[in-house]
């Protein structure tokens, strides 16, 4: 039905349009760039173009704008449910392995899971979907954007701590 592609569709590319809008780092200036605006690109449905535009006829479809106001707001009144100590305990026990390899981030790996324990702790997820014609680029794409989307949030909220997960 309409409702639920139009739910897909905002789910989707909300993840790009994050990035979009939250890089900060400075464009190298030796290199030309062009950016085509999504909508001239003709590769987008009208419904993500609209919510990439903000269209007033999405928002019942999403609580937040993905923008720092808008995690703001989600950060303000998120409730977590779930048992934060069994979460670290189980994530802790599986990547045991990890630190007898002596692998350079293993520390931050174990330290993050600790952080998962504390109700100041949220998590920015990402996983792999399927797609056709990204290729393996656009999976390390999503992990990076991840850690780089935890490293902002704490700049915006030291009082909270981000952990990425992919």
């Amino acid at each position: 039905n309409l409702n639920s592609k139009i739910e897909n569709d905002v789910l989707v590319f909300w993840f790009v349009y994050q990035i979009r809008n939250q890089t900060s780092e400075p464009r190298n200036q030796n290199m030309d760039a062009a950016c085509i605006n999504y909508k001239e690109t003709g590769f987008f449905s009208q419904t993500v173009v609209d919510y990439l535009e903000d269209k007033p006829e999405l928002r019942p479809f999403y609580n937040h704008r993905p923008n720092m106001d808008g995690f703001r707001a989600l950060l303000k009144n998120k409730k977590v449910i779930g048992n934060r100590d069994t979460l670290a305990k189980v994530l802790a026990k599986q990547y045991e392995p990890i630190s007898k390899l002596n692998i350079q981030n293993s520390k931050l790996v174990h330290d993050n899971i600790s952080l998962l324990k504390s109700a100041s702790t949220y998590t920015i997820t990402t996983g792999h979907q399927l797609n056709i014609f990204a290729g393996p680029l656009y999976f390390i794409y999503k992990i990076v954007t991840a850690i780089k989307l935890a490293r902002q949030l704490k700049e915006n909220f030291p009082d909270k701590n981000f952990v990425p997960v992919y």
